[in-house]
């Protein structure tokens, strides 16, 4: 009879241990699943905010990628113009050099042959007037 005494208040210390373990490990397995569910949050946010940042390096690359294309097509636009200001440079130097050398030209030949005809000119009027 005291051993069933005994024995049940053996049995009663540990079923209040337990019990007391139990409601422990049901408080610390929830803050568990509060926890996971808190870092299970914040993953998922951190995975957007990662996928809008990918997204965006993407777009700043195509935009680099067309950007260099446009400077190679402007940059051989450039090259090209400045070979047509060369040309135009020489050929607006061939244009004056054949301007000067035709005002030469003209001063040689037909300044003194404008000079003899209004001479001569002169000389028709002189003999029809006299």
């Amino acid at each position: 009879n005291l051993m069933t005494k005994v024995q049940k208040q053996i049995n009663s210390k540990t079923i209040a241990k337990v019990s007391v373990f139990e409601t422990k490990f049901l408080e610390m397995k929830k803050q568990l699943e509060e926890s996971n569910g808190a870092v299970e949050r914040e993953r998922a946010k951190h995975t957007l905010i990662i996928e809008e940042l990918r997204n965006e390096i993407t777009n700043y690359e195509k935009t680099l990628s067309e950007l260099n294309q446009h400077k190679k097509v402007l940059r051989a636009e450039v090259l090209r113009l400045r070979g047509q200001y060369q040309n135009t440079l020489h050929q607006l130097g061939s244009y004056k050099d054949a301007l000067y050398k035709m005002k030469s030209y003209f001063e040689a030949m037909f300044v003194p042959r404008i000079d003899e005809l209004i001479s001569e000119d002169d000389n028709n009027l002189n003999e029809k007037v006299c």
